[in-house]
């Protein structure tokens, strides 16, 4: 399958930094190519961040940036975004890819093989609340209890992962043929106010109102934060942070914690998908040594975007004020 202009691309959107990560994530991809190809959708194409960028032959001084900007051109160039998001911590480039699709009214489908989920009530979420309401559809794999002995224990697991791919697959051609119905999410407006909207993890934890009450000490530009989890979720807290970001001047982020809020790294995205200039602040000491060159504090596709990276309150406080 080749790529070209009006070919139908399959952006997967996978953590991809240890070996067991790119192992399922290849196996995943590959098994949306079987299923399109099954289908007669062989136009199609299958992008895998990493596999396909062609890191080996970038000569750039700047590797990350090109990486960025290959990855960010095929999101561009995407007609559905599939985004794995195992783990007790989601990934927090893939929440920010997710954004940018959606931000661009690309569907996206979130699928998992973990059967770590959040619940709040009655409510279910395999992402995080912000991530699962504008998503198009899940895939969720059956769990996976393995019955063989020690010596057939990987073929076994193995084959559990093939079959989850083929889920994924089939959840793919469905929405490509125009059987599934992506769900339109949240109403996005074209930027009409002067104000800066701060994200410290949508008030999730307890330090949030700390970090929120700092900010609007110091910040002489009108502010509004994301409340989503102060009002417990809620479709109507979520709508309105999508649309207060939407509707903002510039963004603050705080992405603190080894990955940032999945919540907030979607909002990242959504920003940067929308031309909104975004800050980021990190305060910790974690730095990604990627193999191509990358050395960077954050998610090569949240440093990257990012119109300015702040280590400091007093340092987002400034690109609050605009400068």
């Amino acid at each position: 399958m080749t790529e070209g202009r009006g070919v139908p691309l399959v952006y997967v959107a996978t953590r991809l930094f240890a070996l067991q990560d790119r192992i399922a994530a290849a196996i995943l991809a590959d098994q949306i190519s079987v299923a399109l190809a099954k289908s007669g959708l062989d136009e199609a194409s299958v992008f895998l961040p990493f596999r396909d960028t062609g890191q080996s032959g970038i000569s750039s001084s700047n590797k990350a940036r090109s990486i960025y900007e290959a990855d960010r051109a095929r999101l561009d160039a995407a007609c559905l975004v599939i985004g794995l998001v195992d783990g007790m911590a989601k990934d927090d480039g893939v929440a920010m890819e997710l954004g940018y699709a959606y931000g661009k009214g690309v569907p996206f489908v979130l699928a998992t093989s973990d059967f770590t989920v959040q619940r709040y009530g009655a409510r279910t979420f395999y992402c995080d609340p912000l991530v699962d309401c504008c998503a198009a559809g899940f895939v969720v794999a059956p769990p996976f209890a393995a019955s063989a002995g020690p010596s057939e224990y990987l073929d076994e697991h193995w084959r559990a992962l093939v079959a989850f791919g083929q889920d994924v697959g089939d959840e793919v051609v469905t929405i490509l043929r125009g059987r599934g119905v992506p769900q339109q999410g949240c109403s996005m407006e074209e930027p009409q106010s002067p104000y800066v909207f701060v994200d410290v993890c949508g008030g999730r934890w307890f330090w949030s109102k700390f970090a929120e009450r700092r900010f609007r000490e110091a910040a002489s530009a009108p502010l509004i934060f994301g409340q989503r989890w102060h009002e417990q979720c809620s479709e109507t807290a979520l709508a309105a942070d999508l649309r207060t970001l939407s509707l903002s001047a510039r963004a603050m982020l705080v992405l603190d914690g080894p990955e940032a809020d999945a919540g907030t790294a979607f909002l990242h995205g959504i920003a940067c998908a929308r031309g909104i200039p975004v800050g980021i602040l990190y305060t910790g000491p974690t730095v990604a040594e990627g193999p191509s060159g990358q050395n960077m504090p954050r998610n090569l596709m949240l440093y990257e975007s990012a119109s300015r990276h702040c280590t400091t309150i007093e340092e987002a406080i400034i690109f609050i004020n605009g400068g």
